[in-house]
């Protein structure tokens, strides 16, 4: 049974690179339609909203369709964003994202260098909304520390 389960997990991790291709299209030609296609909605979930597709897209590439949008727009990447990764997906389903999401941060950093006044405050309040409360916050404990926590208590607890 474990074999046909690595199978499968194989099989989906292959598809990701042209699954990503499509979140990077839908990210240069349908912002609005980012949102639905990573996170849950009231509509139901995506198939990709705990998986870690946007790994499969290359950082420098997202960010060059990110800036490429109209201001409104790059602030709906943003919001679909800030949607993923605000239930602390980052830390758990979606860690193999974070290195994705720091080097789409440093990328929008350096790109800010050459943006006048106007373009470089707007992607640094999407980057606040964003990226950076999660990217900043502190890793939350591990099971293993939990449980070694929890242990500790009950020690407190013996006379």
């Amino acid at each position: 049974m474990s074999y046909l389960k690595e199978a499968q997990r194989k099989a989906e991790v292959d598809t990701r690179p042209a699954k990503g291709a499509d979140i990077l299209t839908i990210v240069k030609n349908e912002p609005d339609m980012l949102y639905r296609s990573i996170n849950i909605t009231a509509d139901g979930g995506s198939a990709f909203y705990n998986v870690p597709i946007l790994a499969a897209i290359k950082p420098d590439e997202f960010v060059d369709a990110w800036l490429s949008l109209h201001p409104q727009d790059q602030h709906t990447v943003a919001v679909a964003l800030k949607g993923r990764y605000d239930d602390g997906l980052l830390t758990r389903e979606l860690r193999e994202e974070k290195p994705w999401a720091e080097q789409v941060r440093a990328l929008l950093l350096v790109h800010l260098r050459q943006m006048s006044p106007i373009s470089r405050y707007r992607i640094q309040q999407n980057l606040a909304y964003s990226l950076d409360p999660v990217l900043d916050a502190p890793e939350p404990p591990s099971d293993s520390q939990v449980a070694n926590e929890d242990a500790d208590i009950d020690d407190l607890d013996d006379p």
